[in-house]
C-alpha cells in the first residue's frame, strides 16, 4: 500500500514521523514499511541490453520531468545504446559478459 500525507498542518517534526509511525501503528499491526519524503529526489541507475524502445521511453519521461529522479548512469552488457545515453547527457558503462566472466561482472 502506498499512502501520502500532507504535513503542512502537522505539529510533529518530520524527524520524528518514522519513530511515531513505528510505535503507534507499525508494531501494533506487524507492518513492514518504509518512509520517503517527496522532496527527496532518488538517484537511479538504468540497466539496459540491446533493445532501445524501453530506454527511450524511460529517458523521454525523465527529460519531460514526468519522473522526479536523477539518472547519473546507464549500465549495459552491450555498447549498442551508448549513443542514446550520450544524447541525453548520461554516462554509459558497459560490462561485457561471457560464460567465463558472468559472475564477476555481475558482482561489479
Amino acid at each position: 500500500m502506498r499512502a501520502e500525507w500532507d504535513l503542512e498542518n502537522t505539529n510533529l517534526p518530520v524527524e520524528e514521523l518514522g519513530v511515531c509511525f513505528q510505535v503507534e501503528i507499525a508494531e501494533k499491526f506487524g507492518m513492514q514499511w518504509k518512509l520517503y519524503f517527496s522532496d527527496e529526489i532518488p538517484r537511479i541507475a538504468v540497466f539496459v541490453s540491446k533493445l532501445s524502445h524501453c530506454l527511450y521511453d524511460i529517458l523521454s519521461r525523465y527529460q519531460a520531468k514526468e519522473w522526479d529522479v536523477e539518472i547519473p548512469l546507464i549500465i549495459s552488457n552491450h555498447s549498442d545504446l551508448e549513443s542514446v545515453a550520450r544524447g541525453f547527457g548520461i554516462d554509459y558503462y558497459v560490462f561485457s559478459i561471457t560464460q567465463t566472466n558472468k559472475r564477476s561482472q555481475e558482482q561489479k
